[in-house]
């Protein structure tokens, strides 16, 4: 009896997916029937497909690369996956990095698809908010799925400071004017002091906190500009970091002062002044009926002003007799008074409690020795829009609480440069330099700093035409030099309004 060797190869198709696999058996004995071959034929078929039931469903590599991710301080972060939890876990050690817009590179097994909910995603394109956990599920060939839960962990602050805290007017509409908080870091208190007859049983607090902390009053949420307190009793703020684990109390005391505010207009109003206590809150000296004379009779009243002076549209002619004479502890406001002529009344002022604001007195000699270039401190916002000012009319300018902004509209006795002022180191608003048309030297402003705000250089050097090159390489030096942050907005523009674009 003879026997042959004979050799079988069979394809075994599995769902609608072909996947091919071969077979060898081997015989010597020609006995071995087709009905035994189609057995084993089945059985292996059998086998064949139950283990392909359960396709392997991994992620295999997850990551963040800079190249795709530019708010990452690290070229690459690399995730940790847990095959037994089914998580990948990525940890950035880089405080305040956003992470609601990151694209992850990662890697999954072979026949798998990906997705978050419906959305497919992309191997190194597709961009997803990793603030909150994020489910990715993988879906093989057979329909079977497994989810990953990603989690994206980044270092929390932990600051807990309340940095500023004020009434504003905008948001309280029984205030003229705003009201700022004197904090105590010491005690932890802060102190308002309201002009008189101020109603403070519901006013809207603005403040400020450290980054990403919460305040709240009692347990209840305080929203900056929205909640309504009753100050008629202290408030204890505490503010709370994000970690959790700091918390600091601020006790908030409003106190309505009994001084009044005034506002003057004529002779008449000025013989029936009658300070309360030596003090005035505000006092607002308006209209022709106000010259030289009335202001010398008013300031021998002998009284202290605790808020904000303000001359507007007026006959003086000089600024010495009141502000030389009384004590401005808040902002002084010389405003359209078409006879004032000078300025020698501000050289008592080394430091402005408030804000300085010289504005539309086109006679103004700002140049003359011996006023504002005495000057060394405002603690608000200067703001001088008039044609006839020098670089030494702010000679001894150092700081700049608010905005600095200087604005021309003439073409005589114009600013040329800021050589005479070398001092200057900090703005604490933004720097604002308008239609000031023989403008045209800027490196003296290097001696700045810091700058908190914005930067608006507009309308200037007509007088010495460029195409912005000198205000270009200004806001160049601030920007090399750590004078300005990254949010400043930063506008330049020609004479004539041609925008000139920085880069």
């Amino acid at each position: 009896m003879y026997f042959t060797h004979y050799s079988y190869t069979y394809n075994v198709q599995f769902n609608h997916h072909i996947k091919m696999k071969k077979y060898k058996f081997k015989s010597g004995i020609v006995l071995i029937g087709l009905l035994t071959l189609s057995m084993i034929a089945s059985l292996v078929g059998c086998k064949d497909t139950e283990t392909l039931a359960n396709f392997d469903k991994k992620i295999i590599q997850f990551k963040f690369e800079k190249s795709k991710n530019p708010v990452l301080a690290e070229d690459s972060i690399m995730g940790i996956v847990d095959e037994v939890n089914h998580t990948v876990t990525l940890t950035i050690d880089q405080l305040g990095v956003d992470i609601t817009h990151m694209i992850a590179n990662f890697e999954v097994s072979d026949l798998v698809s990906i997705a978050i909910g419906k959305k497919s995603q992309e191997d190194g394109i597709t961009a997803n908010d990793f603030s909150g956990s994020v489910v990715y599920t993988l879906t093989a060939v057979d329909g079977s799925t497994l989810d990953y839960s990603v989690l994206v962990k980044v270092p929390k602050y932990n600051g807990s400071k309340l940095e500023k805290i004020s009434f504003k007017s905008s948001f309280n509409t029984n205030l003229e004017g705003d009201i700022k908080g004197v904090i105590d870091e010491t005690t932890h208190t802060v102190n308002f002091t309201m002009p008189f007859g101020t109603n403070i049983n519901a006013l809207k607090a603005s403040f400020t906190s450290s980054i990403k902390s919460t305040v709240s009053i009692g347990g209840v949420l305080q929203v900056s500009d929205v909640t309504i307190n009753d100050f008629l009793v202290p408030k204890i703020y505490s503010v709370k970091s994000e970690d959790g684990n700091n918390t600091q109390d601020y006790t908030i005391t409003v106190v309505v002062e009994n001084i009044m505010s005034y506002k003057i207009t004529s002779l008449t109003e000025a013989n029936a002044f009658n300070p309360v206590n030596g003090s005035v809150r505000n006092l607002t000296l308006t209209g022709f009926g106000i010259n030289d004379a009335v202001i010398k009779m008013i300031a021998s009243k002998q009284f202290n002003i605790l808020g904000t002076l303000l001359i507007d549209g007026t006959k003086i002619t000089s600024t010495k007799g009141l502000i030389d004479v009384i004590e401005c502890k808040g902002s002084i406001i010389f405003r359209n008074n078409a006879l004032l002529v000078d300025p020698e009344g501000f050289a008592k002022y080394s430091k402005i409690e408030g804000d300085l604001i010289i504005e539309g007195n086109s006679k103004f000699q700002l140049w003359n020795p011996g006023g504002l270039n005495l000057i060394e401190r405002v603690e608000g916002t200067v703001r001088i829009v008039s044609q006839n000012i020098l670089s030494n009319s702010l000679a001894s300018l150092n700081y700049v609480g608010g905005d600095f902004h200087i604005e021309g509209g003439g073409k005589i006795m114009q600013l040329w440069d800021f050589k005479g002022m070398p001092n200057l180191e900090y703005i604490g608003g933004s720097l604002i330099l308008k239609n000031n048309w023989f403008l045209y030297d800027y490196d003296a402003l290097k001696s700045i700093k810091y700058i908190g705000e914005n930067i608006n250089i507009t309308g200037n050097n007509s007088g010495y035409p460029d195409k912005g090159e000198a205000q270009v390489a200004l806001v160049k030096y601030f920007k090399d030099n750590n004078v300005i942050s990254s949010s400043c907005v930063i506008t330049i523009a020609l004479w004539d309004g041609t925008p000139v674009v920085y880069r």
